[in-house]
């Protein structure tokens, strides 16, 4: 069994209370946390977004890649969705960032470029919508039964973040997706459009629990560089969490309470 041991089962197994483990947990923490304190990340991350690092992200919807984006230290500038309804969770949310509604198959360069400016590293960030790369859609939405994948419009729009990577040629191009879209050849043509600029391409289907998110979820995650070779850091150890690490301190809310 390659699971993680919740703090509660690792208390039991050694006979020890749960705030015994949570204090190693703790001190595990700091002292991989001192190790990156001198990495130039860190001290990003301490200080707030760089201004010459300046991110667009597409397909932003209510702004979580967003927000991760912005605690690594990266500046986003603008986030853009087709769905006026992720406006107020994205902007209540993103305090200072603008929401653009936009579709992004008739989003043009010129609008791009005007949206990084003079940034010194541009980032292009484009999690397009996963429902056409889904295990359901590959099963489900047959050519035979003239709903082909193909035939969702939004299955396209794979291309168009790489008409928009051909047109812009930012320094970053990053993408996450369901793990089943690199067995689709709109996925496959846009890696190869990467690769055709110039740009040295990592792709891997990722554990995210292993990067902090208690839940086993998996996901592709393509980073690509101008600028040299790339990838995803590795995991730390101490990063994993499970469901009670994350909300053991939270209040105690009634049905239809607040906090």
């Amino acid at each position: 069994d390659d699971r993680w041991l919740s703090v509660g089962e690792i208390a039991e197994y050694l006979g020890i209370s749960k705030d015994s483990v949570y204090s190693w947990n703790e001190e595990t923490e700091r002292n991989e946390m001192e190790k990156m304190a001198s990495s130039t990340t860190t001290r990003r991350r301490a200080n707030g977004p760089e201004s010459d690092v300046v991110c667009v992200d597409l397909f932003c919807g209510a702004g979580g890649l967003t927000e991760g984006l912005q605690q690594s230290g990266v500046k986003v500038v603008a986030g853009v969705d087709f769905e006026e309804a992720c406006r107020h969770p994205y902007e209540a949310n993103h305090d200072g960032i603008v929401f653009r509604q936009a579709d992004v198959a008739e989003l043009d360069a010129s609008t791009l470029d005007g949206w990084f400016g003079n940034a010194k590293v541009s980032v292009l960030a484009g999690c397009a919508p996963c429902q056409p790369f889904s295990k359901y859609a590959r099963r489900y939405q047959k050519e035979e039964d003239g709903n082909s994948v193909e035939n969702d419009e939004r299955w396209s729009l794979l291309n168009h973040f790489g008409r928009l990577v051909e047109e812009t040629m930012p320094d970053i191009v990053t993408m996450e997706n369901v793990p089943t879209v690199i067995k689709h050849s709109v996925f496959t043509n846009f890696k190869g459009t990467l690769e055709r600029l110039g740009y040295k391409v990592w792709v891997e289907v990722i554990d995210c629990s292993k990067y902090g998110l208690p839940q086993r979820r998996h996901r592709t995650v393509l980073l690509a560089s101008r600028h040299g070779d790339i990838k995803l850091r590795d995991p730390i150890a101490c990063e994993a969490r499970t469901v009670e690490d994350v909300i053991k301190g939270l209040p105690i809310l009634r049905h239809g309470g607040t906090d």
